[in-house]
């Protein structure tokens, strides 16, 4: 097999013709996202929101979409590895990239983003003392007690502990 055989059965870019027609499917999954970006615009010129949602549903929302958000940033990055490996090395492409380092990419990709994510959720033991330093080395936090020992909360963090503030030493006058 010579390699003019090869080069006329393959022709580079033909994966992005796609089909050529569109299907009854197609027009339906458009019509679909047009009608939601509709929506979700005039809700958001309106303001048309509801009022008594509990924190703890918005809180767990973002959590989800934080966790797929962190999904896709990695899987893109693979697919960009994959992209320049298709550019750079076009003859070791297919030993570089099968359907084993595919799979093994994406495993890798949902354990390191559940991994991070649990980190995330869970990270009261590691994040604790860097939470405390950041108190109590705030010139700001330290300014408003000073000369008084206070218990300072960190009211942005809901996990965060009490820790009692030593006043600072008074210059003498």
């Amino acid at each position: 097999m010579t390699s003019s055989n090869v080069s006329e059965k393959f022709v580079w870019g033909s994966e992005l013709e796609g089909r050529g027609v569109m299907t009854t499917f197609d027009t339906m999954v458009g019509v679909s996202i047009w009608a939601l970006t509709i929506s979700a615009v005039v809700i958001g010129i309106l303001n048309l929101q509801p009022k008594d949602i509990p924190p703890t549903f918005g809180v767990t929302i973002f959590m989800i979409g934080y966790f797929f958000a962190s999904e896709s940033c990695i899987m893109h990055q693979f697919v960009s590895a994959n992209r320049m490996l298709a550019v750079c090395a076009p003859l070791k492409y297919d030993s570089l990239f099968n359907r084993k380092v595919t799979r093994n990419c994406i495993i890798f990709a949902w354990s390191a983003v559940t991994v991070l994510m649990s980190l995330y959720i869970e990270n009261r033991n590691i994040v604790k003392p860097f939470r405390l330093a950041l108190i109590l080395f705030n010139p700001e936090v330290r300014r408003l007690f000073r000369g008084k020992s206070k218990t300072v909360t960190n009211s942005v963090e809901p996990f965060a502990d009490q820790t009692t503030v030593a006043p600072p030493p008074q210059e003498p006058q």
